[in-house]
């Protein structure tokens, strides 16, 4: 699904104008990545949470060349699913 489908389809459940759903996807967007920045970690409780996690730097090969590589240190956004929510997509 699109972003564009998103809004068309939240504006149908909402019963709104697509360009006041536009923007308020737009603006929980906007709230999820300030939270992520700010506090490292963004939860919804009983269906999903995304975290800021550290990776370690490694050995790596690359791919085109097959040599190893070092890998560095850097950050991820981590998403973790509630039973509920993976009861929910997956069945």
């Amino acid at each position: 699904m699109t972003k564009q489908e998103f809004v068309n389809a939240y504006a149908t459940k909402t019963k709104q104008t697509k360009k006041a759903s536009g923007e308020q996807v737009d603006a929980f967007l906007q709230t999820l990545t300030e939270g992520l920045v700010e506090k490292g970690k963004v939860a919804f409780m009983d269906n999903w949470s995304l975290e800021i996690t550290s990776t370690n730097e490694r050995k790596g090969h690359n791919p085109a060349t097959g040599e190893e590589i070092t890998i560095p240190a850097g950050k991820k956004v981590k998403f973790k699913a509630s039973k509920n929510f993976k009861n929910e997509v997956l069945g």
